[in-house]
Order: structure tokens, then sequence, then C-alpha cells
């Protein structure tokens, strides 16, 4: 075997002679790409080339992979040179020049590489003049010498087939003695390449790549230029090698060995930059696993290039899109359904669906593409592409509705996993923790990140898809269109609409679990029936929903917005929706809108069109509501501008629905809401009709069971289960919420509140008793009514109070007076509060109470203020003013009484216990 492989060796032809054969093959091709090439039309002529001419691709594919051949065999002759010692045996004139050719022959590799005038090679333009910008003495003339000026490749073009080649076939001549390379070097040379141009053909970039890099021999430049201070640096690095290979012959032996070994560390450096530059740098020019670059860099064609395309497609003429061939549009013609800015004539269909627009081969053009490119886990390469959507990608990522940060943050705050309820977290990123288990069984459904894998309609149990769980809107031709198959004669030619305005129902599959506003929304309530019981109900079918999942909701009073025809985007603005580039902790810290932007008691800020922002002005002129003069609202809390609400004559608000286009024109607030006895009252306070809520729930973790894992997506041992207590649909409590003002300033408002972690939990490990929770979370549970509730229902409600339901009274006994409490709902064993209540009977609140920071229930002076006039009620009529002017200065209040009063024994500062009636 030795002496085999010993006799194949010694076959082979010199290093220097392969590497010209490799050249002359290289040449002989490139004169063949002459009558194809535009230099002022690279880019297209070669993807003509792609599109309809085999026999070019063999060309273009056999040139590329002979000028690698070349350079790597290049290489290894300088090196072998190097190790045999052989520099003293060249004339030094000799050595100069082939030294010199060193970047003549990375010039021509990469000149070759600009000429494709791809996405990848403009950008390599750029950093290559300015990089030759800082070659000592030169650097003022070199970049337009070799580069030429301008977007024209002419001079590149001319350096590269002319120039360049003739230089190094000389250099070659006098090097070898020889002007062509033997046929025993031909022979070893041209099959391998044959074979490659066969197999592996070379592509084009044709957009944007999440990050652009070089050809491979580069590649540890450009990882060398991101690490070095100046790029300079890199050229005077370059430079220093150069020289010291051309004054190696004349060098002392002694420091001749000490160079050679700081050239052989030097290329080793290079080697392992450039391997992690291939292989580790992804999206963001951040470390990544090697499969996923790798992956992600695949730009190579197969053999399916060299099929002819048929004769309909050789005819057919290729259009141009975005300065580029649409090779998709020669199948996918006449497409309808798109909006103006996504016409296939404007952006095409490789833009969105990605795959190769550069090629009429189907398989080849489908390879890569994706059916849901709305999915964030594409959308860089797509929506987010330059001169897209960039900048509302980068804030959809870090929005709530992606990381899901305050779910996670509350959920491991109850396990006992995170101390701080604004921590940020992203669900994406969950480990398997108990909470982090708890939230992939049973919340991260909801997360916006997770991949649609089929296309279709948005319906009630939609889930993730990224810009496509909103901005995707099937029509009946539309959907019809997803039943045709891949053996159709012609591809889909009706597309999904992709409107600014998204329809309710893209909210409703998140939105109607947990706070389940959307349900609430249009007046139901979720039960605890099953399909059997609801249809067995009285009320059935009009008092009841059934949704795609199972869930039966009952009729409720639905929210005055919806009754009105408004959706969720006539209210919330894209910046809050899709986020603002700021990280925020719950969604409440998201909403910049607020009632009183439309509902105004003053004068409404607004701004005319010129002074608004980008964003806004494109979704105005896209719903084509900009006119002369035209003022638009501005929000207070959030200081951004209402795209759909503007001022009329009188400087009155008016609201344009985004669906119908039907104008509306809200009510000014009412003067008592505008008053000072309850400045501290959030709108939601008295204007939320009820809000879902559930007490005594219990979740448990089960190793015996099977849980789906929504981030995995495939099923897992061991699984959390939840059951359900009781689901109640009535008035929220009342509590106190620290909130930020348009002023920066902090202030406590008074909002609604529902039960938002009152359950027990029974950990994995099932140690020790399960834990017990109950604390409630501020909540917005849009069921907006225009009749606000009245006094008692705030001051003489139990409920609202945070004590739980029951019965409330007012009990006088002689001079002296109490208020009693009767729960409705048995206590709880772990703290001894009615199973619905907040905090117990005129008490103060003790421990974990709220999911949110800033967030509590009344204290107990405030229970006793509320309360307080709550006794007047008893007496007084709600609207009477005598109770309002008592009440106008409550510190004084003592002395507008009338003598026949009876307060409470607390107001006199006599304490006759908390009044509890035990059931």
């Amino acid at each position: 075997m030795k002496q085999v492989i010993t006799r194949l060796w010694q076959r082979i032809p010199p290093l220097g002679m392969l590497a010209l054969a490799a050249f002359v093959i290289c040449a002989a091709t490139g004169i063949m790409l002459v009558p194809a090439y535009i230099p002022s039309l690279p880019l297209d002529s070669l993807a003509l080339v792609l599109l309809k001419n085999p026999a070019g691709i063999l060309a273009r594919s056999l040139h590329y992979w002979s000028a690698q051949a070349f350079f790597a065999l290049s290489f290894g002759h300088i090196v072998d040179h190097l190790l045999r010692r052989s520099e003293s045996k060249v004339r030094f004139g000799v050595w100069l020049r082939l030294s010199l050719a060193i970047p003549v022959v990375a010039g021509i590799m990469l000149s070759g590489f600009l000429l494709r005038a791809d996405t990848a090679a403009i950008q390599a333009l750029q950093i290559l003049r300015t990089l030759l910008g800082f070659v000592p003495l030169l650097g003022g003339a070199l970049p337009r010498l070799l580069t030429g000026s301008s977007t024209d490749l002419t001079t590149v073009y001319l350096h590269h087939a002319c120039t360049a080649t003739i230089i190094l076939w000389l250099i070659t001549i006098e090097h070898s003695r020889r002007i062509m390379p033997t046929m025993r070097a031909t022979r070893w040379t041209l099959p391998p390449l044959l074979l490659l141009s066969l197999l592996l053909i070379p592509g084009l970039e044709w957009r944007m790549a999440p990050v652009e890099k070089g050809p491979w021999y580069l590649v540890g430049l450009q990882e060398l230029l991101h690490w070095l201070p100046k790029p300079q640096v890199a050229v005077w690095l370059m430079l220093a090698g150069l020289g010291l290979l051309i004054l190696l012959p004349r060098l002392p032996s002694f420091f001749r060995c000490r160079v050679k070994w700081s050239m052989a560390v030097a290329v080793c450096a290079y080697a392992v930059l450039t391997m992690v530059g291939l292989g580790l740098r992804g999206d963001g020019w951040k470390f990544t696993r090697p499969a996923k670059v790798v992956a992600s860099e695949v730009d190579f064609l197969s053999y399916r290039a060299y099929a002819p395309p048929g004769a309909t497609l050789l005819i057919t003429k290729v259009p141009i899109v975005n300065g580029r061939r649409e090779g998709c549009l020669a199948c996918h013609q006449g497409m309808t359904g798109f909006v103006a800015a996504h016409e296939p004539g404007t952006v095409g269909c490789a833009a969105c669906h990605l795959g190769n627009p550069w090629t009429l081969n189907k398989t080849l053009a489908h390879s890569g593409m994706t059916r849901t490119p709305g999915n964030l886990s594409v959308v860089n390469q797509t929506c987010g592409a330059s001169n897209c959507h960039g900048d509302q990608v980068v804030r959809v990522r870090g929005s709530l509705m992606n990381t899901m940060s305050g779910v996670v943050a509350v959920d491991k705050f109850v396990f006992g996993e995170n101390a701080d309820l604004d921590k940020h977290y992203d669900v994406a990123a969950l480990n398997h923790s108990p909470a982090d288990t708890h939230l992939r069984n049973l919340c991260a459904s909801c997360h916006l990140g997770q991949d649609k894998t089929h296309p279709g309609p948005i319906n009630e149990i939609d889930r993730g898809g990224g810009c496509s769980a909103c901005h995707l809107r099937y029509d009946a031709a539309s959907e019809a269109e997803l039943h045709v198959g891949s053996s159709a004669a012609a591809g889909p030619l009706h597309h999904p609409d992709i409107p600014v305005n998204v329809p309710t129902q893209a909210c409703f599959g998140c939105h109607s679990r947990s706070g389940r506003i959307a349900t609430n929304y249009e007046g139901w309530h979720e039960t605890l029936l099953d399909e059997k019981a609801a249809k067995a109900a009285s009320g059935w079918p009009a008092q009841f929903r059934q949704l795609a999942d199972g869930r039966i909701f009952e009729k409720h009073p639905a929210d005055i917005h919806f009754e009105k025809g408004m959706t969720c985007i006539d209210c919330h603005l894209p910046s809050e929706v899709m986020g603002d580039g700021t990280v925020h902790a719950h969604e409440r810290d998201a909403v910049k809108t607020s009632c009183t932007d439309c509902h105004a008691a003053v004068s409404t800020p607004a701004k005319q069109f010129e002074q608004l922002d980008p964003e806004t002005q494109e979704v105005i002129a896209m719903r084509k509501l900009n006119e002369p003069g035209r003022r638009f609202a501005i929000s207070k809390p959030g200081s951004v501008a209402y795209p759909n609400v503007f001022l009329d004559a009188d400087g009155h608000p008016t609201l344009v629905l985004a669906g119908s286009q039907k104008q509306l024109k809200p009510k000014p607030v009412a003067a008592v809401c505008a008053g000072s006895i309850h400045e501290r009252l959030d709108c939601t306070a008295c204007h939320t009709a009820w809000a879902p809520q559930c007490i005594n729930c219990h979740a448990s973790f089960n190793r015996a069971t099977q849980g789906w894992d929504h981030l995995a997506g495939k099923y897992v041992n061991g699984s959390w289960d939840e059951q359900a207590g009781t689901f109640l649909g009535d008035t929220p409590a009342l509590g106190v919420h620290q909130v930020r003002m348009s002023d920066g300033q902090l202030a406590e408002r008074i909002t609604t509140f529902v039960p938002g972690m009152a359950l027990t939990l029974d950990f994995p490990d099932g140690k020790g008793r399960p834990q017990f929770h109950r604390m409630f979370a501020p909540t917005s549970a849009h069921t907006i009514v225009a009749q606000a509730r009245d006094c008692p229902s705030c001051h003489v409600n139990s409920t609202a109070l945070g004590y739980g339901r029951g019965e409330l009274r007012y009990v006088v006994t002689g001079r002296t007076a109490n208020w009693k409490f009767t729960p409705a709902f048995d206590t709880s064993p772990e703290d001894g509060l009615p199973l619905d209540a907040w905090i117990g009977f005129l008490r103060e609140a003790r421990g974990d109470t709220t999911t949110r920071k800033g967030a509590r229930p009344f204290s107990l002076e405030e229970q006793r203020q509320i309360l307080l006039v709550g006794a007047c009620l008893e007496c007084h009529r709600a609207n009477e003013p005598r109770v309002a002017a008592v009440f106008a200065d409550f510190r004084q209040y003592r002395a507008a009484l009338s003598p026949r009063c009876r307060l409470p024994d607390w107001a006199y500062g006599v304490s006759s216990g908390n009044g509890v009636v035990s059931r």
C-alpha cells in the first residue's frame, strides 16, 4: 500500500504546474463568458445566464471552481517553496515579481467576486475602497484607479479580464518558463473541476443576508476588522507581511527562520479567524450554532440548474422587480389579492417567500422557500429585510407579544424562582425549571414567535406566526387557493391580502385566554359547562357560544366600543401593539392610549400631519385620512399620535373606524368624573361592567402523563394540569395602582383588579404542602359601558372593597354603628379569607397581594374612608348635593355633619372588632 501511495504521489504534477493548469482553464472559461457579461448591467447579465443559459451556467461554474483551485494551488506552491527553502535559489528580481504577484492574485480573485454585483459584492466593494484608501502614499488615488469611482464595474472588469490576467500570465511564464501547462497537469486538473462544476453551481445573492460575508478567503479579514480598533491596522499588517516576504531571500538565515515561523503562526491565526467567521458568525454578527450558520450561507445550486427550461418559459420574458430579475413571476404571473405596496410587480415573490428568483427550475426556485414569511424565525430575511420593515421587526422582537416577559416574571415569582416582578424574560429562552415547564405546557402557545407551520386564515385558535398573525387576511378566493396542490399546472393566483388594518379576529386566538379580553369585548364570559350541558341549557344557543377549542361562553354585556363597531386597532396604536423599542415589564406599561384622549374634558392636544412620525404618517396615508390643515390627536400618556383621530372645526375629536370608515364623535368626559373628589379614579373603575374572574384554582405536576411542550412542539414526559375553581363574571375589585403620568411623575390611581394568581401549587418533587397564593392583578377588562356604576356599588360593595362577595350591612345600635360582613364563599384553610376575597374585612393586607409592583389593595384607612361615605348613603341619596358637600374636604367632614348622623364607632376612635359574621 505504501508503494502504491508513493507511486501515485510521484505521478501527481507539481503544485505550480497544477496551478498553471487551473489558471488557463479559468482564463479560457472567462473568455467564454465575455459575450454574456455586460459590465454596465453585471447582475442582470449573470441573472439571465442562470435563468436561461445552461451552457453559460457551465462556463461560469467552471470559471469559478478553476479560480478557487488556482488560488488554493498557488498558496500551496508558495508554502512548498518556503518549506524547501528555495527562495534563495531564485534570482531576487524574479522573487520580487513573484511576491508582488500575491496581491495581484488576491486582486483578481476579489475582483471576480465583485463582478457578481450582488448584495454581498456591493458591500465588499465598499470595504475594499475603504481599505485601499489606507495604503500609504497611494491611498488617495488607488481606490479610483483599481475600482473606479461609481457603481459601474467597467474598471473592475477591465482589470480582472485584462490587466491582472496579463500580469499574472507574464510572471507565470517567467517563473515556469512555459506558456501553457503540461497535458498531464491538465488531465489531473480538469476532471475534478468539471465534476465540481456540475454538482455545485455558484449562485448569486439576491437579498441582504443577516451577515454579509465576502468570499471564504477574506472572511478571516472580516473577522480581523471586527476585532481591530482601526481598519488601517489590517492594511499595515498585510503590507508588513508582504514586505517581509519580499526581503526574505536577503535576510540572514537566523532571521529568515524566525520570519517563516512568524508567517506560519499568522497563517494559522488567519485560518482560525476564517473558521470562526464561516462557522460561528450568525445574525447580527453574533456567535451562533455552526449548523445554523452553515444552513443560512449555502449559496450553491444543484445539477438541476442545467435542465433547460420548457419552451414556454424559454420565450417568457422574466420581469425586473426592484432592479433584479424575478424568475418566480415567469410561472406566477397574474397574481391578485395584494394591496399596492405588496404587489408582485413592486416587491416580487422571493422578497417575502425566499427561494431562488434566478432560476426557472421549479425545484431550485422553491428550495429554501417559506410559505409563512411572517414567522419571526425568518422575518429578518423577509419582512425585516432592508428597505422594508426592519424597524418594526426589531420592535416586535422586543415587544411583550413576543417575549411574554410579564407573564414569565409573574409565574416565576409565584414559583419562587424570581424575586423581581419586573425582571425581563423571553419566553423563547425558557429552560426546564418547574415554572418554565408550567409555562411551556400551558402558556407559551400565545408567544408571537411561535412558528406557523402551515399557511391559512386566522381563526379562533390561531397562535403565533409573527407578522402574519395580524397582517394576513384571507378572502374566499385566497382560502380556496390553499387547496391547489403542487401537481397543479400553475401555481396559486390569488394571494391573501396583507393589510395595515388588522382585523379583530387576529387578536382573538391569544386574547381569548388568560385575561380573555377578546371575548369580554364582544360580551362573552367563559363558563365551566361542557358542550352537552350547554346545549341542554334553556338559553342555548342565543345565550351561549362554543369556541373552536370547545370552551363554552355565556352572554354578558358587550363593551360599548364593540357595539359602536370599533375594532382593536381603533384604539391601540402601532407603537404599543408592535412595541416601541423600549423594554416594558408588563402590558399596562406598554399602553400609550387613554380614555380621555378621545373623551376629553378640556382641549385635546394635536399635531398636523407634517409634525407626526413617519410610521403614523404612513398609516394615515394608507387610510387616506390626511386633509390640508387636519390636526391629529395626541395620546397624553404616550405622546404619540392617533392615525384615526383628528379634531373637527370646533376642536372636538372625531374617530374614523379602520374597518368601515364610519366616523364617531366621542362624548366629552362627564363633569362628575373631572371633579376633584374622584381625581384618583381611573375611568375603568366606574365604567367596567364586569370582569372575568377565576378563584380557588389548582395546578399540579403529573409525572405519569405526557404534556405538550409548546416551545419544543412535541409531547414530553410529565405535565402540569390545571383544575379551574369557580368562574365569576361580575364587578371586579378595586385597588390602587401606581402609574407614570405624561410629565414623568408617578401617581396612584384607583383601578380594577381581578384574581391573578389565586391558586394552590403542587410541585414536581411532591414534597411538603402545596403552596397557596392569593395575588390580584390590575386589569382592563374591556367591558366598558356608558352608564357608570353608582356610588353604593363602590362604597357599599364588599366585592369592590376586596372582601369578596357577600352581604355588607350597616348596623346602627343606639348612638353607635358598625359595618358587618357575611361572606358568600367558604373561607380558605390556607389563610382564613373567603375564597373570592383579596383582603380581610377592615384589615390591613399582609404578604404578597398583587402581581405588580406599585399595586396594592386599599389600606385600612382607605377602607374606612370608603365605608364612611357608604354609611352616609344609608340615609342619603347618592346624587344628593349634601353628600358631595360634606366630603369635598375629607379632613373637615365632621364639621359638616348633623348631630343625628350615626358614624361607625372607629370614626370616633373606638374599636369594636372587624365586624365579620362567620358562616
